[in-house]
């Protein structure tokens, strides 16, 4: 979880997750299913709810999934971005983004620049 001194709205935050192709996750209780499909197969990942956070996704290569968790409080944004893994059908890992990820793990370096590009709006905002 980032801590961060931006001072943003959630508004703003939805607009910026649209313009780069995010969507918002809609969850009934607590869980919803994102599915994707590489290579001729479906991906599935389960997204869990985090109570007072917004979450944000978008598909990645190989069927993964980039997600951007995101919350308002003391007027301050604090975050989570990460890949959900589901691996055997019911245990949940965070992957970190990370940059300089290949092969089957490319994913990792996308999420990486996507928090680069994020952070890059941030800055944007206070300036």
């Amino acid at each position: 979880m980032q801590k961060t001194d931006y001072s943003i709205s959630l508004k703003d935050l939805n607009n910026w997750f649209k313009k780069q192709g995010f969507k918002k996750a809609e969850f009934e209780n607590g869980k919803t299913f994102v599915s994707n499909f590489w290579n001729g197969h479906s991906v599935s990942v389960k997204l869990i709810e985090h109570a007072g956070f917004e979450s944000y996704y978008k598909s990645a290569y190989g069927g993964a999934v980039l997600l951007f968790e995101v919350a308002i409080e003391n007027d301050k944004l604090i975050y989570d971005c990460y890949c959900p893994i589901w691996l055997f059908g019911f245990w949940n890992k965070k992957v970190s983004f990370k940059e300089n990820a290949g092969g089957l793990t490319k994913y990792r370096q996308e999420g990486y620049y996507m928090e680069k590009r994020f952070l890059e709006f941030l800055e944007s905002k206070v300036k």
